[in-house]
């Protein structure tokens, strides 16, 4: 009887080894996973907040046609908070070449609305995304216009 318990134990003997290698694998894929889907909702996040800073400010800024100087403190406003582009990204490696901001006008060119968004912007966890024009945010210009003087 003796014998046969200890042969018995012999034959299951490395199987928690085992169990825990294929138990870590697993745990581990889900981790990773997570981590990787969560840092990018965290970065998207980011940038969709930074968005609707910079669409905030563009639906009141000084709209000077022609010259749209407007545009690089709309840029700066997404990127950096604040118009002069000074301090660290509100996103991990956002620069100002990735925001596009676009309007629309109506016969006469007078601004309706004006769109903020993020051209390519890649995110780098375990794998690469890439948000192409993603976010974006539209808004009603509700802000001074200001014409073009006599040629």
């Amino acid at each position: 009887m003796v014998r046969q318990e200890a042969i018995k134990r012999a034959a299951q003997r490395g199987n928690a080894a085992l169990e825990f290698a294929l138990s870590f694998v697993l745990i581990w894929t889900l981790l990773a996973g997570m981590y990787q889907f969560g840092y990018a909702m965290y970065v998207y996040a980011s940038l969709a907040s930074a968005v609707a800073d910079g669409a905030r400010y563009a639906s009141h800024v000084e709209f000077d046609a022609p010259a749209h100087t407007f545009v690089n403190k709309v840029k700066n406003m997404t990127v950096y908070g604040n118009t002069s582009g000074t301090g660290s990204p509100l996103a991990p490696s956002l620069s100002t070449s990735q925001v596009g901001v676009v309007w629309a006008t109506d016969a006469l060119g007078v601004p309706q609305t004006i769109t903020v968004r993020i051209s390519s912007y890649t995110v780098t966890a375990f794998r690469s995304y890439t948000y192409i024009n993603k976010p974006r945010l539209t808004v009603k210009f509700v802000g001074p216009y200001t014409t073009p003087g006599p040629i």
